[in-house]
């Protein structure tokens, strides 16, 4: 396993992020108010401050400065085990390995850590875009990962990293809108709604949801055959639309208005509150003040937790399918994201880091998650990395 560790000098962002201390409360903060995620991913793999500059930028510090301990290197406990996986109370969950078939090779169990904040002042998206937030009206949170150093250096699969955290965004966020077992929404509601737009959005209804951010970090301590990666998520939950960032822009909450009512009705998260209050008298106390707060409303804390718990099972699965066998893994989801890419049959302008820009139509997905751009002149081109806005 690889859990959080408190024994170093600083970590950036937000009083609680100052100090070892301010590590400890993070971690007491996230029992509190994210079970679903502490009970995914492991309560010592589970952070939520209360303001960061980016949560990126925190789980980057984190890695560099080894906040992260490795718990394969270990001998006895954890061994094998998942990414914080706490074997003590609170926990919820076993050990967290994909299940597959009996006669199948076993997915190898790909460990996920956990770096939540109310609000951060100084996030950053793709070419540095600015993302800030306020507490309660966004999804800001950050999953560390660790892959194979060969297919993260791999450029005919590693473009399909950022896609496979974009996958499990949606895989989280279609459980909680159409499973109508976990309260999602009335009949009527497609599935397809929910979008992907190439390379690391989230789109509903044809305007901008959230957002990704991967980035590639070689741990100080590390096996040499192994990296870790940080995918930044941010999503818009309940941002009234006066307060939007753009035009192009959504929230859940305008989407799915009645969405935290009905998961309140089906009891999602309730029981992982009481399992975690119950072992930890400061989670219960307070979870219970907390609960008060958000009793009414929509309820921004309960759906982070179920989002974050959501993506971390996700990621877990398809990063152990991927890490297993890359190439048959890219093949299938090239097919998958074809299906739900926003972006391909559209007019598009790419916007690169040098400044420069193209404008043509999307016209494929290929198999290295590239995108083919098709000028006014006929030229096809191939884009690996740009933000690409879809024109109509």
């Amino acid at each position: 396993m690889i859990t959080f560790v408190d024994a170093f000098a600083s970590v950036p962002g937000g009083s609680a992020g100052r100090s070892a201390d301010g590590v400890s409360d993070a971690v007491r903060m996230a029992a509190a108010r994210m079970p679903l995620t502490c009970a995914a991913a492991g309560r010592s793999a589970t952070l939520l401050f209360d303001e960061v500059d980016s949560t990126n930028v925190v789980a980057r510090r984190l890695i560099l400065d080894g906040g992260f301990a490795d718990g394969r290197k270990d001998s006895g406990a954890g061994v094998g085990r998942g990414f914080g996986q706490d074997s003590g109370p609170g926990s919820g969950m076993d050990d967290g390995a994909v299940a597959s078939a009996p006669d199948s090779d076993p997915v190898p169990p790909i460990p996920v850590a956990v770096v939540a904040a109310d609000r951060q002042s100084a996030g950053r998206g793709r070419l540095d875009h600015a993302w800030t937030s306020r507490p309660g009206e966004s999804f800001t949170v950050s999953f560390v990962v660790r892959v194979p150093r060969a297919v993260a250096a791999d450029p005919q699969v590693n473009g399909w990293l950022t896609m496979i955290a974009g996958h499990a965004a949606l895989d989280a966020l279609r459980a909680l809108v159409f499973d109508r077992s976990a309260g999602g929404c009335a009949s009527g509601s497609a599935p397809d709604r929910l979008r992907l737009k190439w390379p690391n959005d989230m789109f509903c209804d044809g305007r901008k949801l959230g957002g990704i951010l991967t980035e590639l970090v070689v741990p100080p301590a590390a096996s040499a055959d192994d990296v870790a990666i940080i995918i930044g998520i941010g999503i818009n939950l309940a941002i009234p639309a006066d307060r939007l960032p753009t035009p192009q822009a959504t929230s859940l909450q305008l989407c799915f208005p009645d969405l935290t009512e009905r998961m309140r009705r089906s009891g999602v998260s309730d029981s992982a509150v009481t399992s975690v209050s119950s072992s930890s008298p400061d989670a219960a106390a307070a979870s219970h003040d907390g609960g008060a707060a958000r009793s009414s409303g929509y309820d921004a804390d309960r759906l982070r937790d179920a989002i974050a718990a959501r993506i971390v099972a996700s990621l877990r699965g398809r990063l152990g399918r991927f890490v297993r066998d890359p190439h048959v893994e890219a093949a299938a989801l090239a097919d998958e994201t074809r299906s739900v890419c926003w972006t391909l049959g559209r007019p598009v302008e790419a916007h690169f880091a040098d400044g420069s820009m193209m404008r043509g139509d999307a016209v494929a997905l290929a198999d290295d998650a590239s995108l083919l751009i098709r000028t006014s002149d006929g030229i096809l081109h191939t884009v690996r990395t740009a933000d690409v806005g879809v024109l109509a």
